[in-house]
This record gives C-alpha cells, structure tokens and sequence, in this order.
C-alpha cells in the first residue's frame, strides 16, 4: 500500500515525464520572411559575424559573413576558400543565434532538472528520517 508521501512523488515523477515528452513536439512552421526582413536581420548580425541560411532550392549554408549589399551578401562557408554570394530573395530562413525557442527548451530543461533535484532531495531526507518500526503481523 502507497503512503500519502510516495504518491505525491509518482504523481510529481508521471508530471515530468508528460512535461519532457511535450517539449520535444515539433514547433509550428515559421512564417515566410520577405527580402526586407532578411537584410535587416543580416544588417543587424553585422560583418564577420556567423549565420546560418537556407535558401529556396533547399541548401543550407553556415558561415561567416564578409560583406553585406543591396541585393545580396557575401558569406565565407566552411570549408571554401572564396565567399559565396547570397541574394536576399532566395533566402527562406535565417539564424543569428539560440533564438526564442531554444531558450525556452532550456528554461523547461533547467526546471525539470531542478525540480527533480528537489524532489529526490526531500525523498532521501524523509526516509533517512523515518523511525524504524517493529514489523506487525496480521
């Protein structure tokens, strides 16, 4: 028979596990960005500055950038030696940084860390301090 004391802890364990599987699910799709968004946002990050970008025909490129146009920007990819260039209009994603969703990810990580911490904490300090009892027999 579960006392009060060790339900609460497997109500609290089945809560985590639930909060854990939910913050793997997939992200809703991301909005399209125009030309204008993508050379505000490289403008922003600035020269010599790394960043990852996925064009429309579904290449990926992660590099450094070496010099920011009108119409295009120029970007020294790993492994080549001579920049490529990258027009604004093919451009279907950029990244600057951990963005909004990773820090999220690691708030709820770091939670469910801290939380699990405290609990086996408040666990293993209740059992060392039970009184040993005889056992009874029915």
């Amino acid at each position: 028979m579960k006392v009060p004391r060790q339900r609460s802890i497997a109500s609290i364990a089945k809560l985590l596990i639930v909060a854990l599987t939910l913050s793997n699910m997939a992200f809703a799709e991301s909005k399209p960005i125009t030309a204008a968004a993508v050379h505000e946002r490289i403008f922003k990050r600035g020269v010599d500055r790394w960043i990852y970008v996925k064009e429309d025909n579904d290449i990926v490129l992660v590099g450094r950038i070496t010099s920011i146009g009108v119409r295009s920007f120029n970007m020294r990819v790993q492994d080549e030696s001579q920049p490529t260039e990258v027009f604004y209009n093919d451009v279907i994603d950029v990244r600057t940084g951990i963005g909004h969703k990773g820090l999220i990810s690691f708030g709820i990580f770091a939670a469910a860390g801290i939380g699990t911490s405290v609990a086996l904490a408040v666990h293993f300090q209740n059992e060392s301090n039970k009184l040993l009892q005889p056992p009874t027999h029915p």
